[in-house]
């Protein structure tokens, strides 16, 4: 299922060397198992570039800033004026951004239910209820369980949406600054401050996207937290 093609050979059909398989089984995607050929490549012999997975196609930097150019152009013909920056990214990395926020959600869910879990314990404990005690210490299991993982998929979907936002921003950047020919502009800079400069800017976007959803979440645990300690 993960076989691998090396990089030096041109003729492979991309979709067998994909980095995230898009056909891969609900099961490998919650517990990355498309990481593990990787992860074991270098147990029998030394770690080459031919044992990593080539890029997919839709996180190649010339096609995600082809549809970045393609995403301003349509909102700039839809508002009449010039669109605003965060807008299109917004556009850009909307499923896998808002996927991981749903992710985070219910992250933060499950974590919130964990004290009545251990609530419901104690009162077991305290009427020796056997069967009670079992059933919820292996429901607390599976509460942990699902926690983690909904955990590492908004992280996995946080890192994957901010390089979006780097690669399409660097892109037009770079782009830019050969349209304008930016060191005309600025002559007492040198190319590689000019660039230096906004490089800076495009990750302070990708910190940006990968921390967003604690504006809300951080927010929401607190009050839910809050309404639990003096309601129940």
């Amino acid at each position: 299922m993960y076989e691998r093609a090396p990089l030096s050979d041109p003729d492979t059909d991309e979709e067998e060397v994909m980095f995230f398989p898009t056909d891969m089984p609900l099961y490998d995607r919650l517990f990355f198992n498309w990481v593990e050929p990787v992860v074991h490549a270098g147990e029998d012999k030394s770690f080459g570039v031919d044992d990593m997975y080539r890029l997919p196609r839709g996180l190649m930097s010339k096609v995600v800033f082809e549809e970045f150019v393609m995403l301003w152009g349509t909102a700039q013909m839809e508002s009449k004026t010039r669109p605003k920056l965060w807008n299109v990214l917004h556009d850009l990395i909307f499923v896998e951004f808002w996927i991981a926020g749903l992710y985070r959600l219910c992250s933060d869910i499950l974590v919130l239910f964990t004290p009545l879990l251990v609530r419901e314990f104690v009162v077991s404990a305290e009427i020796q209820s056997t069967f009670d005690m079992l059933g919820l210490a292996i429901i607390f299991m599976l509460v942990l369980v699902a926690q983690a993982i909904c955990m590492q998929q908004f992280i996995h979907g946080c890192f994957m949406s901010g390089s979006k936002v780097v690669s399409a921003s660097t892109s037009a950047v770079f782009h830019s600054s050969l349209a304008l020919r930016l060191h005309k502009m600025y002559p007492s800079k040198t190319i590689g401050e000019i660039h230096g400069l906004l490089s800076k800017d495009t990750f302070a976007l990708r910190e940006f996207v990968v921390f967003a959803h604690n504006l809300w979440a951080c927010s929401l645990t607190i009050v839910v937290g809050v309404a639990m300690i003096l309601y129940l």
